[in-house]
């Protein structure tokens, strides 16, 4: 099971916001779960992301569906890691893909 952040209505991110998606991360990545950001495109949540560097690191997704099937395709994948995803976790069997934001 994965789980899914939905932050598309959120207006103002701080440091608060990102120690809780990155703790929420770690232990996701600890227990090989997926867990994935939708929505984080307005201008102050992405601006934080972007400058911290979180969106290396992080699953995002522009809406909750795409973020479903996101989660969808990792957790239905015969291998850790789908083809087209970045790996939510670490593997050895899987490179290391570079996140995209989409976000526009």
């Amino acid at each position: 099971m994965g789980t899914l952040l939905d932050l598309s209505d959120l207006t103002f991110a701080d440091s608060t916001l990102l120690n809780l998606v990155l703790r929420a991360h770690a232990e996701h990545r600890a227990a090989l779960r997926p867990f994935v950001l939708a929505g984080p495109c307005r201008s102050g949540v992405q601006r934080l992301f972007r400058i911290t560097g979180v969106t290396d690191v992080l699953v995002l997704t522009a809406t909750r569906s795409d973020g479903m099937r996101r989660i969808h395709g990792i957790l239905d994948a015969n291998s850790p890691v789908a083809p087209d995803e970045p790996a939510p976790w670490p593997s050895s069997h899987a490179p290391h893909r570079p996140q995209q934001r989409q976000c526009t």
